[in-house]
């Protein structure tokens, strides 16, 4: 799931970027109900890794939306 779901952030990162988003903190407009969809996960799997995404800094969530700090890192969790 981890892997699914860090792949699914950086190609919303990469799909924002092209939209004209910067190099960092790049604001993604979608819900973890989303995101799980995406990466064909429960939305409570997929919950826990943002969780886990948040603490370590890479992410910050909020209603709807999510900002990615450090788009480079999600690699680290991409299997």
């Amino acid at each position: 799931v981890q892997s699914r779901v860090a792949g699914v952030l950086g190609q919303l990162v990469r799909q924002a970027q092209a939209e004209g988003a910067g190099e960092r903190d790049v604001l993604v407009t979608i819900t973890q109900a989303d995101i799980a969809q995406l990466a064909g996960s429960s939305r409570e799997s997929a919950s826990r890794f943002l969780a886990v995404l948040e603490r370590a800094g890479v992410v910050t969530q909020g209603r709807g939306r999510l900002t990615v700090h450090e788009p480079a890192s999600l690699e680290r969790y991409v299997y």
